[in-house]
């Protein structure tokens, strides 16, 4: 199955210095046909977010290093300061992921804002490549050109060499032998991709007839935008609706101003489309609201209905593409060995949160 396996590529780098540099790299990867993950997703401001990224990069099959003139924000990691990047790169070789290393070839070059300016991050930096150099092949950029054609060269090489890492195969291309596995090993759960969406949508079949709906997601413009009738339809039928999303301080501490005026686009919407809802119900107290800091990466739907089934609904977030109806959609059922993991996830979040007051 070479060739036609994808894989996760953690793309890590210092952030504010290289967001060209790392959108870039992002696109070679897709324009490879893998997978970039990396940094954006993450909240290093809080202290969770070393485990986050751990986990992501457990999840990912490679790690790219782009290193130029900025040793980074720090963190404690096992008790030792060291940059995020830094932490990433150990992390990865503890673990044994393939590195792709790109540094910079002449620091000097570089706007004094992408350097350092003190001389003791300065040999903290260079202590660090040098580290890096001894266990991985670099290979040196001058620039973003030169730094996307190296990435690029990188990624055909992938894709011509079989690696020992797990990657990511279609199910269509799969022998079926191997789909054929004993279901304590292999769990399937439904996938719809933007070709095979149903021609009812899963939310509004999943909405119909509801006892109970569980919502997380960042803002929920989308989801209120279409569906604000059924809503209320199906909690004047006496449905509990409990909707959680992020703390509008929170994404304003982590969040570029770029960012941020879309999001507070999206968020007054959404708080226009609830106080509708909340005047036109019959029995408001079945609607609850809440708000958390966590900037979610996916957005979770758990719905048991009246017949007593319980489903979940898992829409993956992307940064650098897939919008819409093109994220991937996961449908699990109760007898899913993922389906109590998901719902753990939104009753812990649900837990940890505040009344979210709309005005």
């Amino acid at each position: 199955i070479r060739n036609i396996k994808k894989y996760g590529i953690f793309v890590s780098s210092t952030y504010k210095d290289l967001i060209e540099e790392r959108k870039v790299v992002s696109n070679a990867i897709l324009s490879a046909g893998h997978i970039p993950m990396g940094m954006e997703l993450f909240t290093p401001n809080g202290s969770s977010s070393i485990d986050i990224i751990k986990a992501s990069i457990d999840n990912s099959d490679f790690l790219v290093l782009i290193i130029a003139g900025k040793y980074g924000s720090t963190c404690i990691d096992e008790g030792i300061e060291k940059s995020y990047v830094e932490m990433e790169y150990d992390y990865a070789k503890k673990n044994n992921k393939p590195i792709l290393l790109f540094y910079h070839k002449d620091i000097s070059k570089l706007p004094m804002y992408k350097t350092e300016d003190s001389k003791k991050r300065k040999k903290k930096l260079a202590k660090f490549l040098s580290k890096v150099q001894e266990d991985v092949l670099g290979k040196e950029w001058i620039d973003v050109n030169e730094l996307e054609k190296s990435v690029i060269a990188s990624m055909v090489q992938i894709n011509n060499k079989e690696y020992e890492t797990l990657g990511w195969v279609r199910v269509k291309d799969v022998n079926s032998d191997i789909l054929n596995m004993d279901s304590e090993v292999c769990t399937p759960f439904l996938v719809f991709s933007q070709e095979k969406r149903p021609s009812e949508t899963l939310q509004s079949s999943l909405l119909a007839n509801a006892s109970k709906f569980y919502f997380f997601v960042k803002t929920g413009v989308t989801f209120f935008s279409a569906y604000e009738r059924q809503i209320i339809d199906i909690v004047n039928e006496g449905c509990q609706f409990k909707f959680l999303t992020t703390r509008e301080e929170y994404i304003k501490a982590i969040s570029g101003q770029e960012d941020l005026d879309m999001y507070y686009t999206n968020i007054e919407k959404t708080k226009q489309h609830i106080k509708r809802i909340i005047n036109l119900v019959k029995n408001p107290y079945n609607i609850e609201l809440r708000v958390v800091d966590y900037v979610p990466t996916l957005s979770i739907n758990f719905v048991e209905k009246k017949t007593g089934e319980k489903f979940i609904l898992v829409q993956q977030y992307f940064i650098t593409s897939r919008i819409g109806k093109d994220r991937p959609m996961f449908l699990l059922n109760s007898d899913n060995e993922w389906f109590d993991a998901y719902y753990e996830e939104i009753d812990g979040l649900w837990r940890k949160g505040t009344v979210w007051n709309l005005d």
